[in-house]
């Protein structure tokens, strides 16, 4: 398992557009991965589960990757939520 620290740069927080968008990016990877945020845990591959977490505009939220392409999916991931809905 691998993880990272990001800053979430959406300036209306994760609402349904980005989660949506987070759910078709992360679609066909094959490790599970999920975000960490303020003691609770979204499943990356559900728009209901990352709702759920209700992240705002500049929180910390920590991702998870755990499976056969963990690095590669972790770093693909992290630059995708760098450019996502500025």
């Amino acid at each position: 398992m691998v993880s990272a620290t990001i800053e979430v740069k959406c300036k209306e927080g994760i609402h349904a557009r980005p989660a949506s968008q987070i759910v078709q990016f992360v679609k066909n990877f094959s490790s599970d991965i999920k975000m960490n945020y303020d003691g609770k845990i979204g499943n990356c591959k559900s728009i209901i589960s990352i709702l759920a977490l209700g992240i705002k505009f500049g929180s910390q939220v920590e991702i998870t990757v755990d499976g056969d392409n963990e690095a590669e999916e972790l770093k693909s991931f992290v630059e995708f939520m760098d450019t996502l809905d500025h």
